[in-house]
């Protein structure tokens, strides 16, 4: 029975990041998609249409995904629980990510994907503001300080990656 289970989980485990980057590449498609329509039309009610759809799609996607990384996550403890070698076994696989210079530049896809859907979500929503205030003048800092916000959430985000895996080893 626990070996049934086991195996469960860790397969629902490797289905989470496909099931992701399956999931990221039809939002690619229709950003494209919406992108194009927006830049295609030139009324402002079409154009605030599709923008609120853009928008509204990319925040879905994004809390999607980081659903799906959070689950992947308590599947991780779960089978820790459960079968401890599993775990150690995909520890050591991925260990390559917390060393030497790795441990700096490199980020999950699931997390980069994130960043992503952050700054599209931002795209909309500077083109509905930009539809709204018809002066793209009034926006010229705002470019500045969200960019300025999603380079600092970056940064802290590392920092508290290796703060963890230094905990984690420390053990």
């Amino acid at each position: 029975m626990k070996k049934d289970t086991s195996d469960k989980l860790f397969n629902l485990f490797l289905h989470q990041d496909r099931y992701i980057v399956e999931e990221f590449g039809m939002t690619i498609i229709g950003i494209v998609a919406l992108i194009f329509a927006f830049y295609s039309k030139n009324d402002f009610n079409q154009q605030l249409i599709i923008s609120l759809i853009g928008l509204f799609a990319s925040i879905i996607i994004l809390l999607h995904i980081y659903g799906a990384r959070q689950e992947k996550e308590n599947i991780m403890h779960k089978l820790k629980e459960i079968d401890p070698n599993i775990v150690q076994a995909i520890e050591e696989i991925v260990a390559w990510r917390s060393r030497g210079i790795n441990r700096y530049i490199y980020y999950p896809v699931t997390r980069l994907m994130l960043y992503f859907l952050i700054f599209i979500t931002y795209y909309w929503l500077k083109n509905i503001l930009i539809l709204i205030l018809q002066q793209s003048d009034n926006l010229f800092y705002l470019d500045y300080i969200i960019g300025s916000c999603l380079i600092l959430s970056l940064i802290y985000q590392r920092y508290v990656d290796i703060k963890r895996v230094r905990a984690s080893s420390s053990l």
